[in-house]
Protein backbone atom coordinates (compact mmCIF):
# COMPACT_ATOMS: atom_id res chain seq x y z
CA UNK A 1 0.00 0.00 0.00
CA UNK A 2 1.58 3.18 -0.51
CA UNK A 3 1.21 6.34 1.68
CA UNK A 4 -1.53 8.31 -0.47
CA UNK A 5 -3.77 5.21 -0.25
CA UNK A 6 -3.02 4.35 3.71
CA UNK A 7 -3.84 7.67 4.98
CA UNK A 8 -7.22 7.52 2.93
CA UNK A 9 -8.02 4.37 4.27
CA UNK A 10 -7.22 5.58 7.64
CA UNK A 11 -9.21 9.15 6.98
CA UNK A 12 -12.14 6.39 6.03
CA UNK A 13 -11.55 4.11 8.67
CA UNK A 14 -11.50 6.99 11.45
CA UNK A 15 -14.88 8.62 10.32
CA UNK A 16 -16.54 8.43 14.27
CA UNK A 17 -13.86 11.12 14.97
CA UNK A 18 -13.89 15.10 14.48
CA UNK A 19 -12.68 16.38 11.05
CA UNK A 20 -9.99 18.04 13.58
CA UNK A 21 -9.01 14.82 15.32
CA UNK A 22 -8.74 13.32 11.45
CA UNK A 23 -6.44 15.46 9.71
CA UNK A 24 -4.08 15.76 12.85
CA UNK A 25 -3.91 11.79 12.91
CA UNK A 26 -3.62 11.86 9.21
CA UNK A 27 -0.29 14.12 9.39
CA UNK A 28 1.45 11.90 12.22
CA UNK A 29 1.43 8.99 10.45
CA UNK A 30 2.20 11.06 7.21
CA UNK A 31 5.63 12.20 8.99
CA UNK A 32 6.06 8.69 10.18
CA UNK A 33 5.99 7.48 6.54
CA UNK A 34 7.90 10.61 5.37
CA UNK A 35 10.96 9.97 8.34
CA UNK A 36 11.31 6.18 7.53
CA UNK A 37 11.24 7.13 3.60
CA UNK A 38 14.26 9.51 4.60
CA UNK A 39 16.03 6.38 6.54
CA UNK A 40 15.91 4.30 3.20
CA UNK A 41 12.78 2.46 3.19
CA UNK A 42 10.50 2.81 0.16
CA UNK A 43 6.94 4.16 0.55
CA UNK A 44 5.10 0.69 0.39
CA UNK A 45 8.34 -0.64 3.03
CA UNK A 46 7.21 2.89 5.14
CA UNK A 47 3.65 1.98 5.68
CA UNK A 48 4.19 -1.60 5.96
CA UNK A 49 6.24 -1.02 9.20
CA UNK A 50 3.36 0.74 11.04
CA UNK A 51 1.42 -2.07 11.15
CA UNK A 52 -1.62 -3.07 10.38
CA UNK A 53 -4.19 -0.80 9.50
CA UNK A 54 -6.85 -2.72 11.66
CA UNK A 55 -4.77 -2.46 14.57
CA UNK A 56 -3.77 0.98 14.01
CA UNK A 57 -7.48 2.37 14.11
CA UNK A 58 -8.21 -0.08 17.23
CA UNK A 59 -5.69 1.55 18.90
CA UNK A 60 -6.22 5.03 17.94
CA UNK A 61 -10.56 4.67 18.87
CA UNK A 62 -9.73 3.14 21.75
CA UNK A 63 -7.66 5.68 23.09
CA UNK A 64 -10.04 8.45 22.32
CA UNK A 65 -12.34 9.54 25.27
CA UNK A 66 -16.05 7.66 25.24
CA UNK A 67 -17.87 11.29 25.60
CA UNK A 68 -15.72 12.06 22.34
CA UNK A 69 -16.99 9.06 20.39
CA UNK A 70 -20.75 9.92 20.80
CA UNK A 71 -20.17 13.28 20.61
CA UNK A 72 -18.52 13.11 17.40
CA UNK A 73 -20.79 10.44 15.92
CA UNK A 74 -23.84 12.04 16.85
CA UNK A 75 -22.60 15.75 15.69
CA UNK A 76 -22.10 13.71 12.06
CA UNK A 77 -25.09 12.30 12.15
CA UNK A 78 -26.90 15.15 12.50
CA UNK A 79 -25.15 16.69 9.90
CA UNK A 80 -25.61 14.14 7.29
CA UNK A 81 -28.27 15.38 5.44
CA UNK A 82 -30.74 12.23 5.10
CA UNK A 83 -30.82 12.66 8.99
CA UNK A 84 -31.77 15.86 9.57
CA UNK A 85 -35.45 15.68 9.06
CA UNK A 86 -35.31 12.54 11.19
CA UNK A 87 -33.37 14.16 14.13
CA UNK A 88 -35.39 17.37 14.43
CA UNK A 89 -38.46 14.98 14.61
CA UNK A 90 -36.96 13.08 17.32
CA UNK A 91 -35.39 15.97 19.04
CA UNK A 92 -39.05 17.32 19.01
CA UNK A 93 -41.12 14.47 20.00
CA UNK A 94 -38.94 11.79 21.26
CA UNK A 95 -36.65 13.98 23.73
CA UNK A 96 -38.70 12.70 26.79
CA UNK A 97 -38.19 8.71 25.52
CA UNK A 98 -34.79 9.37 24.61
CA UNK A 99 -33.50 11.50 27.46
CA UNK A 100 -35.04 8.98 30.00
CA UNK A 101 -32.86 5.81 28.19
CA UNK A 102 -29.91 8.02 27.88
CA UNK A 103 -29.87 8.68 31.61
CA UNK A 104 -30.68 5.20 32.55
CA UNK A 105 -27.43 3.97 30.35
CA UNK A 106 -25.70 6.46 31.95
CA UNK A 107 -26.82 5.55 35.36
CA UNK A 108 -26.38 2.16 34.41
CA UNK A 109 -22.62 2.87 33.37
CA UNK A 110 -21.97 5.09 36.34
CA UNK A 111 -23.53 1.64 38.47
CA UNK A 112 -20.92 -0.67 37.02
CA UNK A 113 -18.01 1.44 38.19
CA UNK A 114 -18.95 2.30 41.67
CA UNK A 115 -19.84 -0.91 42.34
CA UNK A 116 -16.24 -2.16 41.13
CA UNK A 117 -14.73 0.11 42.99
CA UNK A 118 -16.16 -0.31 46.03
CA UNK A 119 -15.16 -3.87 45.78
CA UNK A 120 -11.87 -2.80 45.33
CA UNK A 121 -11.55 -0.44 48.32
CA UNK A 122 -13.57 -2.74 50.26
CA UNK A 123 -11.31 -5.06 49.69
CA UNK A 124 -8.02 -3.22 50.59
CA UNK A 125 -9.60 -1.42 53.92
CA UNK A 126 -10.07 -5.53 55.12
CA UNK A 127 -6.92 -6.81 54.17
CA UNK A 128 -5.11 -3.12 55.34
CA UNK A 129 -6.96 -3.39 58.42
CA UNK A 130 -5.98 -6.63 59.41
CA UNK A 131 -1.93 -5.02 59.49
CA UNK A 132 -3.00 -1.94 61.05
CA UNK A 133 -4.66 -4.06 64.00
CA UNK A 134 -1.80 -6.31 64.21
CA UNK A 135 1.26 -3.32 64.67
CA UNK A 136 -1.09 -1.61 66.87
CA UNK A 137 -1.98 -5.05 68.75
CA UNK A 138 2.21 -5.58 69.48
CA UNK A 139 2.81 -2.19 70.38
CA UNK A 140 -0.51 -3.02 73.21
CA UNK A 141 0.41 -6.38 73.80
CA UNK A 142 3.99 -5.21 74.96
CA UNK A 143 2.79 -2.24 77.16
CA UNK A 144 0.38 -4.67 78.69
CA UNK A 145 2.67 -6.92 79.42
CA UNK A 146 4.07 -4.41 81.89
CA UNK A 147 1.04 -3.41 83.26
CA UNK A 148 -2.06 -5.77 83.48
CA UNK A 149 0.43 -8.66 83.59
CA UNK A 150 2.11 -10.92 80.84
CA UNK A 151 -1.09 -13.34 80.39
CA UNK A 152 -3.15 -10.78 78.64
CA UNK A 153 -0.07 -9.02 76.93
CA UNK A 154 1.38 -12.24 75.28
CA UNK A 155 -2.45 -13.10 74.42
CA UNK A 156 -2.64 -9.72 72.85
CA UNK A 157 0.69 -10.33 70.79
CA UNK A 158 -0.38 -13.28 69.55
CA UNK A 159 -4.00 -12.15 68.44
CA UNK A 160 -1.77 -9.71 66.43
CA UNK A 161 0.73 -11.84 65.19
CA UNK A 162 -2.17 -13.46 63.60
CA UNK A 163 -3.27 -10.26 61.98
CA UNK A 164 0.05 -9.61 60.99
CA UNK A 165 0.00 -13.11 59.23
CA UNK A 166 -3.36 -12.29 57.66
CA UNK A 167 -2.17 -9.47 56.47
CA UNK A 168 0.90 -11.32 54.51
CA UNK A 169 -1.43 -14.16 53.47
CA UNK A 170 -3.74 -11.97 51.60
CA UNK A 171 -1.87 -8.94 50.29
CA UNK A 172 -0.89 -10.96 47.04
CA UNK A 173 -4.38 -12.79 46.23
CA UNK A 174 -5.56 -8.69 46.76
CA UNK A 175 -3.59 -7.35 43.88
CA UNK A 176 -4.10 -10.26 41.75
CA UNK A 177 -8.04 -9.39 42.44
CA UNK A 178 -7.07 -5.71 42.05
CA UNK A 179 -6.02 -6.26 38.37
CA UNK A 180 -8.94 -8.76 37.66
CA UNK A 181 -11.19 -5.91 38.16
CA UNK A 182 -9.52 -3.31 36.31
CA UNK A 183 -9.41 -5.71 33.54
CA UNK A 184 -12.86 -5.92 33.90
CA UNK A 185 -13.40 -2.15 33.95
CA UNK A 186 -11.33 -1.71 30.73
CA UNK A 187 -13.66 -4.58 29.31
CA UNK A 188 -16.67 -3.15 29.88
CA UNK A 189 -15.33 0.22 28.61
CA UNK A 190 -14.54 -1.82 25.68
CA UNK A 191 -17.49 -2.96 25.25
CA UNK A 192 -19.26 0.43 25.67
CA UNK A 193 -17.01 1.63 23.07
CA UNK A 194 -17.64 -1.15 20.44
CA UNK A 195 -20.59 0.45 19.49
CA UNK A 196 -19.58 3.53 18.43
CA UNK A 197 -16.64 1.52 16.43
CA UNK A 198 -18.16 -0.28 14.23
CA UNK A 199 -16.99 -0.26 10.76
CA UNK A 200 -18.77 1.25 7.75
CA UNK A 201 -20.28 -1.10 5.48
CA UNK A 202 -18.37 -0.48 1.31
Amino acid sequence: MRKFEFLEELKHRLSKLSDCEIEKTASFYAECIDDRIEEGMTEEEAVCALGSIDSIVKEILMDTPLPSLVQNKIKKSHNNSKNRTLWMALAICGFPFWFIIGLFLLIMILTVYILIWSVVIVLFATVFSFAIVGIGGLVSGIVTCFTKGPAIGFSIIGFSIICIGLFLLLIKPLFWVYKQLMKLTEAFLRKIKSLFMRKREG
